[in-house]
């Protein structure tokens, strides 16, 4: 059926979205909205694709639902 389809594909989308902000709450101890954490995701997770020895990336927000981020942590873990 192409609308389970597109609902697990919306929802991997969102699964993603929520896990780079647990990720740099977790390394970092920071708090970022998803679309803040996607420079760093990307960084963190596709190092091969870096070529420079130092890297920058803008990592925006914390505007986040405090329930939202909840249960993402509560999926993702908060690193302790």
């Amino acid at each position: 059926n192409q609308d389970a389809v597109v609902l697990q594909q919306r929802q991997r989308l969102l699964v993603e979205q929520l896990f780079q902000p647990c990720s740099a709450f977790a390394r970092l101890k920071i708090v970022l909205e998803p679309g803040g954490a996607v420079s760093l995701a990307a960084a963190l997770f596709h190092p091969k694709s870096i070529e420079a020895e130092t890297v920058i990336v803008v990592a925006t927000g914390g505007n986040v639902d405090p329930l939202v981020f909840r249960l993402a942590l509560d999926r993702f873990g908060d690193g302790s």
